[in-house]
C-alpha cells in the first residue's frame, strides 16, 4: 500500500509499511484559466453579451492545479507524463496551456510505465482492467497494458452501482463490473435507481436491466 503525498510543487509516494519514499517525484501540473463573468444585468449589456458571446464582459485569469497525482489501484497509479519524474523534489510546478494537453499512462511502485501509450484520459485499475481514451474513443486494457475486446465508446461513466454507462453515437449502453456488455448502446437515456437501470423519464420510465 502506498500513500500519495504533495507539497507546493511536487507529488510523490510513501510506502505505508515504513513511510519510506519510493524515490521519485512528479511536478504538480497547472494551467492559466480564463473565466468569463455572467451576462450583465442591464438590458443593453445583455444584448451585447448575447451578440458577442460574452467577450465584452470582464473576466478573470487565475492559476489552477489540474493534476496533483493519483492513488495506486491494483498495483498501478495513473500518471500525467507531460514532464518526466525526478529523483529529487523540484522547485516549481509544470505549466501547460490547457487541460486537454495532459497525457497519461500508469506507473508502478518502481516508476515503470505500463506501456508506451499517451492517453487522453484514464480510469483507475478496477477488477484487473481500466478504461483508457486514445484519440476520441475509450477502449479497455488489462494490467499488462494490452487491449481487451473491441470496445470503442465516446464516453464512459462509472455509476455509483459499480456498473459502467457507456455511450456510442449519442446512444447509451451498460457494461458490468466484470466488463461484460449487458445492454448495447441503443438508449437515449440510461440511469440507475435502487440498483436497477431505467430508460425514459417520468411516467415513461422503463426498467431495462436489473441485476
Amino acid at each position: 500500500c502506498y500513500i500519495l503525498v504533495c507539497d507546493s510543487a511536487n507529488y510523490s509516494y510513501l510506502d505505508a509499511s515504513d513511510f519510506s519514499s519510493l524515490g521519485f517525484y512528479y511536478p504538480l501540473i497547472e494551467t492559466d484559466v480564463y473565466r468569463r463573468k455572467g451576462p450583465p444585468k442591464d438590458a443593453l449589456g445583455a444584448i451585447f453579451y448575447g451578440l458577442f458571446g460574452g467577450w465584452l464582459a470582464d473576466g478573470a485569469h487565475y492559476i489552477e492545479i489540474i493534476d496533483k497525482g493519483h492513488d495506486f489501484y491494483e498495483g498501478w497509479a495513473i500518471c500525467a507524463i507531460n514532464k518526466p519524474s525526478t529523483q529529487e523534489p523540484g522547485q516549481k510546478r509544470y505549466m501547460i496551456s490547457s487541460e486537454d494537453k495532459i497525457r497519461y499512462n500508469y506507473i508502478n511502485n518502481k516508476n515503470e510505465r505500463l506501456n508506451a501509450k499517451k492517453y487522453k484520459d484514464c480510469f483507475p485499475m478496477y477488477n484487473g482492467h481500466a478504461w483508457v481514451k486514445e484519440r476520441s474513443v475509450f477502449s479497455l486494457i488489462d494490467t499488462t497494458g494490452n487491449t481487451v475486446g473491441n470496445y470503442a465508446f465516446t464516453d464512459v461513466e462509472l455509476d455509483r452501482t459499480g456498473y459502467f454507462i457507456v455511450e456510442k453515437k449519442g446512444l447509451k449502453g451498460l457494461i458490468g463490473p466484470d466488463y461484460q456488455e449487458l445492454l448495447s448502446c441503443k438508449y437515449n437515456e440510461l440511469f440507475s435507481k435502487s440498483g436497477s437501470f431505467y430508460t425514459g423519464t417520468g411516467s415513461s420510465e422503463e426498467l431495462v436491466y436489473s441485476p
